[in-house]
């Protein structure tokens, strides 16, 4: 996939919101801006890089995981348009905080970070953008932290399923009992949760796969 081709791709992102086809298109080069394509279920960014470059995925789906926990506590799934490396690009030697991996067949664009800072301090719409863009995650993660903490068990169902659904579909290998030990709720707290959503036509269940029938009545619960 030629570099130049994603020019229009990252136009749409709200990092390089309003910026000119011009002002992207100086800082490509081969060295900067690559794109990898994994597979199902590698790796792409872990715990153990420090330097991990600024990715942004173009196509496919990814899954985040938490790295501190016995359980595997999925943190979010997610798909074209995702960033991630972005909440250590100034913090010096701090290594990613969690495991992003491959769910399909996925394409991610990797920035070297030296570019991705040479734009903030050249290009003061990409900073008003990349600040705004960081705004907008510390209200959402503030949000998905009471929801998790302080809301009942429907709210907390209600988001994980909403942060997790692609397309109106939920698939994952996490069991039940690791859903409940995530969402700080017994096994049998979360069947009523789930029995509940499914008496008002909100989901449909086959095995570990969850189809989002009403999202919008998913999200009322939020």
């Amino acid at each position: 996939m030629s570099i130049i081709t994603l020019v229009p791709r990252l136009l749409k992102h709200p990092i390089f919101k309003g910026i000119d086809e011009s002002v992207i298109s100086k800082y490509l080069c081969e060295e900067c801006f690559t794109v990898q394509t994994f597979e199902p279920p590698s790796v792409i960014i872990s715990p153990d890089e420090i330097n991990s470059p600024i990715s942004i995925v173009i196509s496919g789906t990814v899954e985040i995981l938490c790295n501190n926990s016995n359980h595997k506590v999925l943190l979010k799934t997610s798909g074209a348009g995702t960033v991630f490396g972005v909440a250590n690009l100034y913090a010096d030697n701090q290594t990613f905080p969690s495991i992003v991996s491959a769910k399909t067949e996925t394409k991610v664009l990797m920035v070297d970070k030296k570019i991705f800072k040479s734009m903030l301090v050249a290009e003061p719409e990409i900073l008003n953008n990349f600040l705004a863009f960081l705004s907008n995650k510390v209200i959402y993660l503030n949000k998905k932290i009471a929801s998790y903490t302080a809301g009942n068990n429907e709210k907390k169902l209600a988001y994980f399923l909403s942060e997790n659904q692609i397309d109106g579909i939920v698939s994952t290998e996490v069991s039940i009992s690791d859903i409940a030990v995530m969402l700080n709720m017994g096994r049998a707290s979360l069947y009523r949760a789930f029995d509940k959503f499914e008496s008002e036509n909100i989901i449909s269940r086959d095995g570990r796969t969850i189809h989002i029938t009403n999202l919008e009545k998913l999200k009322k619960y939020i």
